[in-house]
């Protein structure tokens, strides 16, 4: 059985060489001891050349080899993230290579025992284990009369925010109807009538997830309304809850429709449909999202920016609203 870690760190190591080249990266950075400031005892400057083929191919294997986030990342955001790890480890082999002047790559200069020991890091990094951050984003044009709690995402009125984040709030008292949510704040703040919570291994990922869910709300309402704006203000942003909660404000997440979408109880079936695809491995069923992503993505923009917008979905899967019963509900159709 292959070792995926050893593999993955080999061909890092193998990416990694000491002397310029036209097809190498080059990253300069100060590193340091865990825990220790910058040029502490321990640390220094240091320089990595990286084999652009190498590192490619290394993102590549741990993309399909790593945990199951990473499935969603592009390749160069893996490789941002490769070069990320050296400096944060490089003390790791700081001895054998910054004062050692060889023509090859790490992997064929470096001890066994500090090859073992990158092998060690690598495999209790995010690479390799499974991770999770809740990220809540304010939802304004967006009324829920019937609060939803997943275990991919949520969406809740501002007064069930804290039910809804649970333990994922840690030690911070959690005010719902203002951004940001927490009591200890003293800045400008916001008011928020709801919001959507996302569960996922990184915030790009949850980012994602909040653009596929919008992207079935933007379907609720008729095409009209869909793409009728007002002229108010609305604003966005993001917390964070990790280890530690951060949070920014940003661009909203929605744009300003005329009148605010209503989620209550009979909304509950396309979530629940939606909830499903989210933990799906089906092929459709990620396309279903997909789908959902590049329409959330057309919703703000003018009809001739909308149209190249608008006919991926169409290609990837066909996402319409029916109307049983008087109540309206989604279907998606591959």
């Amino acid at each position: 059985m292959t070792d995926y870690v050893c593999e993955a760190a080999r061909l890092l190591l193998s990416s990694m060489h000491k002397h310029r080249h036209a097809d190498r990266r080059r990253s300069s950075f100060v590193f340091t001891q865990p825990g220790q400031p910058p040029f502490s005892k321990g640390g220094g400057i240091a320089e990595v050349n990286f084999d652009r083929g190498r590192l490619l191919e290394c993102a590549v294997y741990i993309r399909k080899h790593g945990a199951p986030h990473l499935m969603n990342l592009p390749v160069s955001k893996i490789e941002r993230e490769l070069i990320l790890f050296v400096t944060e480890n490089y003390y790791i082999i700081a001895h054998e290579a910054l004062w050692s002047d060889f023509a090859g790559s790490y992997a064929d200069n470096l001890s066994v025992e500090k090859t073992h020991e990158i092998v060690a890091a690598l495999g209790a990094s995010h690479f390799f284990r499974k991770q999770q951050v809740t990220v809540a984003f304010p939802i304004v044009p967006i009324r829920i009369l019937d609060d939803y709690i997943g275990a991919s995402f949520f969406l809740c009125a501002s007064d069930g925010l804290a039910a809804a984040l649970g333990a994922d709030a840690g030690g911070f008292r959690i005010i719902g109807d203002t951004f940001p949510p927490i009591a200890r704040w003293d800045g400008a703040r916001q008011a928020v009538p709801s919001w959507l919570g996302v569960r996922a291994p990184t915030i790009e990922a949850a980012r994602k997830v909040r653009a596929s869910v919008l992207g079935a709300v933007a379907l609720l309402p008729q095409h009209d309304e869909r793409y009728m704006f007002s002229g108010r203000k609305i604003f966005g942003g993001e917390i964070i809850f990790r280890d530690k909660c951060s949070f920014c404000f940003g661009e909203p997440h929605t744009p300003p429709i005329m009148r605010d979408i209503t989620i209550d109880s009979t909304n509950r079936y396309w979530i629940n449909q939606l909830e499903y695809k989210f933990t799906s491995e089906s092929k459709d069923d990620q396309k279903h999202l997909l789908a959902l992503e590049y329409f959330y993505q057309a919703w703000t923009k003018d009809p001739v920016t909308r149209f190249p917008l608008m006919f991926f979905p169409l290609m990837q899967s066909s996402v319409t609203l029916v109307k049983p019963r008087r109540q309206w509900s989604m279907r998606l159709v591959g």
